[in-house]
């Protein structure tokens, strides 16, 4: 999506170095002292495209039930883990009408409604921009309201964005990054691609709302046309003028661009287009599409509200959607799978909230109450640890009793045990992360015996003042029992 080989283009621009724990402690936590996440915009449709296409052609009968959505909570459940603060944007009602040669349907897609939900109770944000997301996340990115992009639309570009990730791989657990920022598209390659340059390419060489552009006219001639300054000059005609004046605006810049292609006087091209030149259109560009790259439809005008802060994922919703739209088996099968799958991404968000709480002297922040955790090694980088389910079961409990009406529709269904279920486990954090979470707990494992390292935890006694303050604030866990005051009470 976006210009084609303009990922291929700008590779020399990417940054690979970086981890996302190391983006989100350099970029995160010491950028950004008062809110300590790195904040970072998703376009939702790439993901719902994503989604949709693993099953292309294949056949869902022993896939489980809603398996779209079921990809979904497993992406949200990794994203979780990542120490980063997302907020998925959606396309909106008046994106444009044709994309990429297609109809764009007005209507929403069927995953929208469905995917808001989920990503909600992951604690996630969501934002529906007027027009296109794309143009949306950028123009975002431009005003500081997030650190970064993260797509597979190189047009994140083209509207104006300062800072690109492109994917997410996981090398070994860890979320390593491709970067690329707008400072290093505009230094580290032959040609500055600002993003009135990247309009010009976009124009000339086909992008989302035009396939083909200027007819033979490939990436290479574009980018040594944009050199010559055709798309300072394109854009100031494009946006300042109108009727009589544009026309004969643009009848001046059309004689530049057949002059800089069948001349190229500075060897910006590194050819003579006589052929080309002689072959453009008299109506070329068309004002529209370049209008809809130049001024996209965005809030720019509206009030865009600042990301609120992170939201601590509410397991209660979490379990009342798995129960409704998943065959997941009875309250253990529940429990197993989000011992196997959510388990990580619960235990980075209270780590990252106490992380939060420490760094702005709020001393008094509680933990959760659903894990107590057992540091297990300290290393440079990371961190292992060993979580001991506490009131998840009964958070889980209680969430199901309101969907099934005491009755459990599953009786029997996967024939797993009360055990498996609440089996601790190990996993590995990010040190920066859990020193800054709990420095006294590392303190005082990094200064004690490797005998009595084993013993060390951070375990929190039930009837202690913690709980009585979890309990108050039950709902940053979606509705904790109040017998979390007493774990050993309830049944």
């Amino acid at each position: 999506m976006g210009l084609q080989g303009l990922w291929k283009l700008i590779e020399p621009a990417v940054d690979c170095s970086q981890s996302m724990t190391e983006l989100a402690v350099t970029k995160g936590f010491n950028a950004h002292p008062n809110l300590g996440v790195y904040r970072i915009g998703i376009d939702a449709s790439i993901w719902i495209e994503q989604i949709q296409q693993n099953f292309t052609g294949q056949g869902h009968a022993q896939a489980g039930k809603n398996i779209e959505l079921q990809t979904l909570f497993y992406k949200l459940a990794r994203l979780l883990t990542v120490c980063v603060q997302p907020i998925f944007v959606f396309d909106g009602p008046n994106r444009p009408s044709v994309k990429r040669g297609k109809k764009v349907f007005p209507a929403p897609h069927w995953m929208v409604g469905d995917f808001k939900e989920f990503a909600e109770a992951f604690g996630f944000h969501c934002h529906t921009a007027p027009g296109e997301a794309e143009a949306e996340l950028a123009l975002m990115n431009e005003l500081g309201f997030i650190d970064a992009v993260l797509t597979e639309d190189s047009d994140a570009f083209v509207f104006g964005a300062r800072t690109v990730i492109r994917n997410i791989s996981y090398v070994n657990n860890e979320a390593r990054l491709k970067v690329y920022t707008a400072e290093a598209l505009q230094t580290k390659l032959n040609v500055a691609l600002t993003p009135t340059n990247l309009v010009l390419i976009a124009v000339l060489s086909g992008g989302d709302y035009d396939n083909v552009g200027l007819p033979g006219c490939g990436l290479t001639t574009a980018c040594g046309l944009a050199r010559y300054g055709l798309g300072d000059t394109l854009r100031r005609g494009v946006l300042g003028f109108e009727g009589d004046n544009y026309r004969d605006y643009m009848h001046e810049w059309r004689a530049d661009l057949c002059h800089y292609l069948r001349d190229d006087p500075s060897g910006f091209i590194g050819r003579h287009n006589v052929h080309l030149s002689r072959n453009v259109p008299d109506d070329f560009p068309d004002p529209e599409i370049a209008r809809t790259y130049f001024a996209p439809l965005t809030s720019r005008y509206a009030p865009l509200v600042p990301l609120p802060m992170p939201r601590f994922p509410d397991v209660s919703a979490i379990t009342r959607l798995c129960e409704m739209e998943f065959t997941f088996g009875t309250e253990l099968g529940i429990l197993c799978k989000f011992r196997n799958v959510l388990w990580p991404g619960l235990l980075v968000r209270e780590l990252l909230e106490q992380a939060f709480a420490q760094e702005n002297g709020l001393r008094e922040l509680p933990p959760s109450g659903l894990f107590d955790i057992e540091i297990k090694s300290i290393k440079e980088g990371t961190t292992k640890v060993k979580v001991h389910p506490r009131a998840i079961k009964y958070v889980v409990r209680k969430a199901l009793a309101q969907v099934r009406n005491g009755k459990d529709k599953f009786k029997g269904a996967t024939g797993v045990n009360e055990a498996k279920s609440q089996t601790p486990r190990v996993f590995p954090v990010p040190t920066e992360i859990l020193w800054r979470a709990r420095p006294t707990d590392v303190a005082a494992f990094s200064n004690t015996s490797p005998h009595k390292r084993r013993h060390i935890s951070t375990e929190i006694a039930s009837t202690s003042p913690c709980n009585i303050a979890v309990a108050k604030a039950c709902t940053r866990v979606g509705s904790l029992p109040a017998a979390i005051i007493d774990l050993t009470a309830v049944e």
